[in-house]
């Protein structure tokens, strides 16, 4: 087990294995883990890049792979979106939030080990979206190991994870629809054309040579979009660095769009693809065209594309339990953000004082809840907010 230097990284022997071994997992974000994106971090952030660890057997053949980046994750104290304080944690990101490995107990424990043994300036390693049935999970909270190395900490719990399957054709999935639904896709879809004069545009960005028309139109979308930084942070990022998207492109997997109305942008999506799997990173819409959905429409188009060019097989909607990611997933499971932080003084009051933070914060929103209405039929407001935030207003 050893880190992979950086020409070995680009050897097509290497490159070989390391992509057999991205075919053969079942991992939604294996894109994170392929030598593609590799590549692209290290054009576009190799400050932040190192060198991947791997496990090979006694002959040499490639086992197990661990991509790695060095990040800053803060724990944030935060009440109805103003933050009172943060602790800011040096972390070791494990790309793809599950190690490209076996499920093997010992495999496992013995790469994590390595990476904290390797990195004494790091408080934690973070493993960013990891399935609560996956070996990862289990082996995590089993392995006497690292218990006795990190204490492993979910600052948000177990979240839910909604991502669509789709079928072999466009067709298909229309008619796996249910008629209501159908109806009001149709509906949503007709008077925003209707809106537009008939003039209703979806564009697919994932060519370096269309990325400045996506930064044009998302910057339009962008400054109207009510959500603001903290509410599409990857959005604002990649339009503060717009070679980043220029580099995702060149390497194959920048699939974004833009949906225009009678010309005007009223809403963007900004996406990847990595072989058949589409991440639906983030979404940005015009709250002037609000009452049309665009941000549905958008998706419901979208949909469209990805079935007649390049298919896709699953679409990730990432975590996070919002109404339109229950209403157009239909493979629903639970991750987890992991921490795994080492077992030292400054890190037993990070977790003591934010899990008391936590505790605090559901007992607060189970009372809201569970409170009478204001007046006749209003909810106070705080109850309010929460509806938003979670997509259940």
């Amino acid at each position: 087990m050893s880190p992979v230097a950086p020409a070995l990284c680009r050897s097509q022997a290497f490159r070989h294995s390391w992509e057999a071994l991205v075919s053969a997992t079942s991992n939604l974000y294996a894109q994170e883990q392929s030598p593609e994106w590799h590549d692209y971090l290290e054009a576009t952030r190799f400050e932040e890049l190192l060198p991947p660890v791997a496990v090979h057997d006694a002959a040499g053949t490639l086992l197990g792979l661990a991509p790695i980046v060095r990040r800053e994750y803060d724990l944030e104290f935060n009440v109805h979106g103003c933050i009172l304080g943060r602790f800011r944690l040096r972390t070791l990101c494990v790309l793809g939030s599950v190690p490209l490995l076996p499920d093997d107990p010992g495999l496992y424990d013995r790469v994590l080990v390595a990476l904290d043994e390797a990195h004494p300036e790091c408080d934690a390693i973070h493993l960013g979206s990891v399935p609560t049935d996956s070996f990862c999970w289990k082996h995590l909270q089993s392995s006497q190991r690292l218990q006795g190395r990190f204490r492993m900490f979910a600052p948000w719990g177990a979240c839910p994870f909604h991502s669509l399957e789709l079928p072999a054709t466009y067709e298909r999935y229309v008619a796996a629809l249910p008629g209501a639904k159908r109806y009001k896709l149709r509906q949503k879809v007709r008077r925003l054309r209707e809106h537009g004069g008939g003039e209703l545009r979806i564009e697919r960005v994932d060519t370096a040579s269309e990325v400045s028309k996506f930064l044009e139109a998302s910057t339009a979308v962008a400054s109207r979009a009510w959500q603001g930084p903290r509410g599409n942070p990857k959005l604002y990022k990649f339009l503060a660095q717009p070679d980043s998207l220029v580099e995702l492109a060149r390497r194959g997997l920048l699939r974004s769009y833009t949906l225009s109305c009678a010309a005007v942008p009223c809403a963007i999506v900004l996406g990847t693809q990595y072989r058949d799997i589409y991440h639906y990173v983030e979404i940005g819409y015009d709250p002037r065209f609000a009452e049309f959905s665009p941000g549905t429409v958008l998706l419901h188009l979208l949909i469209e594309d990805l079935l007649h060019h390049r298919p896709a097989r699953r679409i990730n909607f990432g975590s996070g339990d919002l109404a339109w990611k229950r209403e157009f997933g239909n493979v629903h499971a639970e991750s987890a953000s992991v921490l795994l932080l080492r077992r030292t003084p400054a890190n037993a009051v990070r977790y003591v004082s934010y899990s008391a933070y936590r505790s605090i914060v559901r007992f607060a929103k189970d009372r809201l809840r569970a409170a009478p209405a204001i007046g006749r039929g209003t909810p106070p407001p705080a109850i309010d907010e929460i509806r938003r935030i979670r997509g259940i207003g």
